[in-house]
């Protein structure tokens, strides 16, 4: 097949077989902006999706209704002790590691996952510009399949 221009980087790129009209590369800065491209002219042409994304952001707010105390406590201005910092990360990392423990634990992909936090704080410092310090943090979590077994129900 022949080479193609990326309509996001534009480099050259070759199509996949599957996908006769692509327009992007499999890059995935490129692939986000064909999705962003995508999901506006979506909203701005079908009001059903647009009602939907509306009412899921809605959702997401009655969800979590501090998120922007939390945002902003952890973005505190003037001193900060190592105590302080300490439980700003173990907050954010309580609830980092607890939002994505609830997310689908019964599937069998879900038997083994790496979860990645990455946080940012910025330390002000007298006399000077403020630090930002950036953690990463990863944790690989294994759970056992249940040895319960399951009935299967024939008809017959």
């Amino acid at each position: 097949m022949e080479e193609r221009w990326c309509s996001a980087c534009g480099q050259k790129f070759v199509p996949r077989a599957q996908c006769p009209r692509q327009s992007y590369c499999a890059n995935s800065a490129c692939q986000k902006e064909r999705k962003l491209l995508w999901q506006t002219t979506k909203r701005r042409s079908d009001c059903d999706y647009s009602a939907n994304q509306a009412k899921a952001n809605e959702a997401w707010i009655n969800r979590n209704p501090d998120y922007w105390k939390r945002y902003r406590a952890q973005r505190i201005s003037g001193d900060l002790s190592f105590s302080d910092l300490g439980k700003l990360l173990a907050d954010a990392l309580h609830r980092h590691f607890e939002d994505a423990s609830s997310s689908g634990r019964s599937s069998a992909r879900s038997l083994r996952r790496k979860s990645t936090a990455v946080l940012a704080f910025d330390l002000p410092l007298e006399n000077s510009s403020p630090i930002t310090l950036k953690l990463r943090i990863e944790v690989h979590a294994h759970w056992k399949k249940s040895s319960l077994k399951v009935r299967k129900e024939t008809t017959s």
